[in-house]
């Protein structure tokens, strides 16, 4: 069934996001933190549209920080589940409130939506054929191999 559902996603289309964030990252001083996500919050809705030099000032990742937040265009499926719930309803140019992760806290910036597209069923039936083909095999091997340890077995106990 996990091959079937990897076929599945394989086929589906692939929507990208293009990203952005400004990322607090937690520390043990719980009151500290929420001091500082409410002021970068305050800033972020002050000047929505200064979101990359925000960044620049005020996140804790410096490989997204250096470029103004950008995360570039990534695939929905590289997402963090928490991350892609909290931007499924954003249209481009829209800032999340804060996503609270394990590391810490991100205001995500969607920058541009891509739709995947669908192939033709024509280009992707080969596809779909060998791996039912692969998937029934494997399953009528692993049948006839827990056939034979049966009878193995009752041999064995004889």
């Amino acid at each position: 069934m996990q091959r079937i559902r990897t076929i599945k996603h394989s086929l589906l289309p692939q929507v990208e996001v293009n990203l952005s964030q400004v990322f607090i990252q937690h520390t043990e001083d719980k009151n500290a933190d929420a001091e500082r996500l409410a002021r970068v919050l305050e800033a972020i809705k002050a000047s929505p549209d200064d979101f990359a030099e925000l960044s620049k000032v005020h996140s804790d990742h410096a490989e997204s920080a250096v470029n103004g937040g950008s995360l570039g265009w990534l695939q929905i499926n590289q997402l963090q589940p928490d991350i892609l719930k909290a931007i499924g309803q954003l249209k481009a140019g829209s800032i999340s409130m804060p996503v609270v992760t394990d590391a810490g806290s991100h205001f995500i910036l969607v920058s541009g939506i891509t739709p995947g597209s669908v192939e033709p069923l024509d280009e992707v039936k080969g596809k779909i054929v060998e791996a039912l083909r692969k998937k029934w095999q494997e399953d009528k091997q692993q049948e006839i191999i827990s056939e034979l340890l049966i009878l193995v077995n009752i041999n064995l106990i004889d």
